[in-house]
């Protein structure tokens, strides 16, 4: 009896993005309250991770924990890895004021 084995984590993923004529690669699988879209690690164990993080990390390598992936193009479900950039919480924030997308204590959609 074979045991059964996740598919691998980069098929997952890129089976479930969608490239647009604007440039982003669009993740279409599970997307969270705030945008974002997530995928499992491989076991319940591993958990969930947000999947711009996933794309950063397997083509630049690990982010540091004081660290956030930013998006170039501010879409939230981009995946593609020529959109995503590190910064620290306040680059990012900075980013998004000098894109208008601040507004009040919060970012808007």
């Amino acid at each position: 009896m074979s045991r059964w084995k996740p598919e691998p984590l980069p098929e997952r993923l890129w089976r479930r993005v969608t490239k647009t004529a604007e440039g982003c690669w669009i993740w279409t699988g599970a997307i969270g309250g705030t945008g974002y879209g997530f995928i499992g690690l491989g076991s319940r164990e591993a958990g969930i991770e947000q999947v711009h993080r996933v794309s950063f990390r397997m083509h630049f390598g690990e982010i540091p924990e004081h660290l956030e992936v930013c998006h170039v193009c501010d879409v939230r479900p981009c995946v593609r890895p020529e959109h995503l950039f590190l910064g620290t919480r306040h680059d990012n924030m900075m980013d998004a004021s000098r894109k208008g997308r601040l507004h009040g204590n919060g970012l808007r959609g």
